[in-house]
């Protein structure tokens, strides 16, 4: 989905998807509106972003956003959403990457089982992200930094009802 907008009024899933690059189940980019239901649930199962190398564990090219890629100004909302067994290559990262622009999550968040080069579970560079009720974050897995989240300039994550991380 690149600009315009886009409204999902039921839950969804997205399993076993791939993008040679960014978003292997949803790419949200170029100023675009996503809206899903506000008592909805998003679930993204294996996905995948970028091309997996045959030599290293963590695999080789680039690839943001596993599960999700938002970037270029968009402004997105969910119900509540899990993340489960994601993977984005080396080279960039997160299984739920935010670039810039505005994510808003009004239930729940659960991002499990999510392996990549930085941002196991969650990456943002200049976003923002805001999750209403609890988060989440179980068996997240970066090779280099953040194996739950990853947060680098002037991105900013807001948990209003905490969150719990184990075993990232």
């Amino acid at each position: 989905i690149s600009g315009g907008n886009s409204t999902f009024n039921g839950g969804a899933e997205f399993s076993s998807n791939s993008a040679a690059i960014n978003g292997g189940g949803i790419y949200i980019g170029g100023a675009t509106t996503f809206s899903a239901g506000s008592n909805t649930t998003f679930i993204l199962k294996s996905n995948s972003a970028g091309t997996m190398g045959s030599t290293e564990e963590y695999a080789y090219t680039n690839g943001l956003g596993g599960a999700i890629y938002s970037g270029s100004s968009s402004t997105v909302s969910f119900g509540s959403l899990s993340i489960d067994g994601e993977s984005a290559y080396i080279g960039n990262w997160g299984a739920f990457y935010i670039s810039t622009g505005s994510v808003n999550i009004n239930g729940t968040l659960n991002v499990t089982n999510n392996m990549t080069s930085c941002g196991g579970g969650l990456y943002i560079t200049t976003g923002n992200l805001m999750v209403s009720n609890t988060a989440t974050f179980t068996n997240n897995r970066a090779r280099d930094h953040g194996g739950a989240v990853y947060v680098m300039s002037t991105g900013v994550v807001t948990f209003n009802s905490g969150a719990t991380f184990t075993n990232n």
